[in-house]
């Protein structure tokens, strides 16, 4: 090879081991499960489980939601539960409520997307991750069956 060559190779070869550095951890994942158009009932508890290689994982943890354009309400009030391991040799459960501001104060919608969907995250913090069971996902507003989202889901992003 030539040393015309091999200047021509250099930049091919730094550029595939900047993209290759910058990769995600094998332990970033998602989740999502799409709720079908006749609503998401209020007792239907969705069950969601992370691709992982290690059986705890530790990393941010976020849950995300898909919503329509003719979503009735300005907020989307989630439960979410999760098992963590406390660095003691103890699973515990964890629960945690989230309210999704999905409109101002004047009807612009929050999140992004475009024409008739939109998404939105709220992030659950850090947490030691028990992968080998479901986080589980229910909305907890005073409607028995909602309407118009589309789907929800969770996002998990590994320490590196």
């Amino acid at each position: 090879m030539d040393l015309r060559n091999k200047v021509a190779t250099l930049p091919a070869v730094l550029l595939i081991a900047f993209l290759t550095s910058c990769g995600h951890s094998f332990n970033d994942s998602s989740a999502f499960k799409d709720i079908p158009e006749k609503g998401w009932p209020y007792a239907n508890l969705i069950q969601l489980r992370l691709a992982s290689r290690d059986s705890i994982v530790e990393g941010e943890l976020s849950v995300a939601v898909d919503y329509a354009n003719d979503y009735l309400y300005r907020n989307l009030w989630i439960e979410s539960s999760c098992y963590e391991f406390d660095g003691q040799g103890n699973e515990i459960q964890r629960r945690d409520t989230m309210e999704f501001l999905l409109y101002d104060s004047i009807g612009n919608r929050l999140g992004t997307g475009a024409a008739s969907t939109w998404q939105l995250e709220k992030s659950l913090g850090k947490i030691r991750l028990v992968t080998d069971k479901p986080i589980e996902l229910r909305h907890i507003m005073r409607t028995d069956t909602l309407r118009n989202v589309n789907r929800v889901g969770i996002l998990f992003v590994a320490d590196k």
